[in-house]
């Protein structure tokens, strides 16, 4: 295992094309380097989204309606 890259993480030399950001990077920062780094770690977003949340989804809420009004 890779130091600071997670078990089955992927290649970290694998590159975002627009902005160069590396999964080696992206873990050892912890920031996504533009909009598309966000499709190129599709996998890494989601595995966080569920440590953190326990969900890959946002449900939101329900906002009930005011009586008159």
């Amino acid at each position: 295992m890779e130091q600071g890259l997670p078990d089955g993480a992927g290649d970290p030399e694998e590159a975002c094309p627009e902005c160069g950001l590396t999964r080696r990077k992206l873990y050892a920062e912890g920031q996504m380097g533009c909009a598309r780094c966000y499709q190129v770690f599709a996998a890494e977003v989601e595995r966080a989204l569920l440590e953190i949340h326990g969900k890959s989804i946002h449900i939101g809420k329900v906002w009930e309606a005011r009586d008159g009004g």
